[in-house]
């Protein structure tokens, strides 16, 4: 009975004292440490990111940062770098493969309490429209860019390219990123691009023509159409419009059949008349943009 106890009491203290070693996370010395990545669900090529990292268990908080993968290895490294201090890390111009890695935290307090967060470098898509333009000289095109994922930083570098001079001007709205306004200059091919500022080798290109206007500048003109609407309901419309000295519309009025709820006539702003490219010679062919005095813009092509 004696020896039986002895060799109880011995195996009770063998357990005890495991239960005292350091190990996992840092759970030996109470230390823990959790990774918060600001519920960011993707990071993108060449985006910059702040991790934090939130120590328990000790009054020391700081924490020494680092990045692993399959992919992370090689000078420089494939999946980006990150501050050992700071924790700001910054994502690399590629998309390494595989794409996924890990962001680790570990206490200076105890080597053994770290914490991590795994995080994803997905590629943006860009793109921009209309896809399908035509301009007539002088006169003005907006084009809108958008990245993909809906997440991604909506930002964009817009740019302008043409076979001869005067190409024009492109103009980013100043509130807007993915807004640009183009302005045409002479007959000739033009491509307006824009690129993300995040990940620079994606962008989206339009290429359109710029094609003499059929109005002759600062003169007027009148109009009819009838057809049908986009509802496929018949419409009839005539009306009188003026043009400034590039040949774009510059004001004028317009009846509708039927009678819009806002009444005739309608006052014309502004507008185009770009004919089409199909039969540049024929005046009956093309496409007017009349844009009225309540807000509304019509568009007829013939």
């Amino acid at each position: 009975m004696i020896k039986n106890c002895l060799f109880a009491m011995a195996l009770l203290s063998l357990a005890l004292a495991g239960g005292c070693a350091k190990g996992g996370n840092g759970t030996g010395s109470g230390i823990t440490v959790t990774v918060s990545d600001g519920n960011i669900s993707a990071i993108y090529p060449n985006q910059q990111v702040t991790f934090t990292a939130t120590v328990t268990g000790t009054t020391n908080h700081t924490v020494t940062w680092s990045l692993s993968g399959t992919a992370c290895t090689g000078t420089p490294n494939p999946c980006g770098t990150i501050d050992k201090n700071t924790g700001v890390y910054v994502a690399p111009a590629a998309v390494p493969s595989p794409a996924t890695l890990t962001i680790t935290a570990t206490s200076a307090a105890d080597s053994t309490a770290t914490g991590a967060v795994t995080v994803h470098i997905v590629l943006i898509a860009v793109t921009v429209t209309p896809t399908t333009v035509t301009v007539g000289n002088g006169l003005e095109q907006q084009f809108t860019a958008i990245a993909v994922p809906d997440d991604a930083p909506q930002k964009f570098t817009w740019s302008l390219t043409c076979t001869t001079t005067p190409c024009g001007t492109l103009v980013q709205d100043q509130n807007t990123s993915g807004l640009a306004l183009y302005t045409a200059g002479s007959n000739q091919a033009v491509t307006v691009s824009a690129t993300s500022t995040v990940d620079t080798q994606s962008a989206d290109t339009v290429k359109f023509s710029v094609v003499a206007s059929r109005l002759t500048p600062n003169s007027m003109y009148g109009f009819q159409f009838s057809g049908y609407d986009s509802s496929n309901k018949p419409v009839a419309v005539v009306g009188s419009v003026t043009t400034g000295a590039n040949g774009s519309i510059t004001g004028g009025v317009e009846d509708i059949l039927p009678t819009p709820p806002s009444g005739n006539p309608l006052a014309i702003n502004s507008g185009s008349y770009i004919p089409s490219t199909n039969n540049i010679n024929s005046n009956n062919l093309g496409t007017l943009t009349l844009n009225l005095g309540n807000g509304t813009t019509n568009t007829y092509t013939a």
